[in-house]
C-alpha cells in the first residue's frame, strides 16, 4: 500500500501505523487516520513492515 503524505520531510516517529491480523490504522500522528479499516484476509504481523520513503510516502507491506 502505498500513501502519498500532504506533508513534507516525515519521519517514522511522526507517521502512526497499526497493523492487526485483518485491520489496518495509518496516518500522522496527532490527526486523523488515512487508512482505518478492516482487511478482507489475515495477515503475517511478523512479516508485515512499513516505511517512510523519500520523506513524504507511507509505504505498508502486508504479508498474507
Amino acid at each position: 500500500i502505498r500513501i502519498p503524505l500532504k506533508v513534507a520531510n516525515i519521519r517514522p516517529r511522526d507517521v502512526c501505523v497499526k497493523i492487526g491480523k485483518k485491520h489496518l490504522t495509518a496516518g500522522i500522528r496527532g490527526q486523523t487516520a488515512i487508512i482505518d479499516g478492516d482487511l478482507e484476509s489475515e495477515v503475517k504481523l511478523e512479516e508485515s513492515t512499513w516505511v517512510i520513503e523519500d520523506g513524504k510516502t507511507l509505504l505498508i507491506n502486508l504479508e498474507k
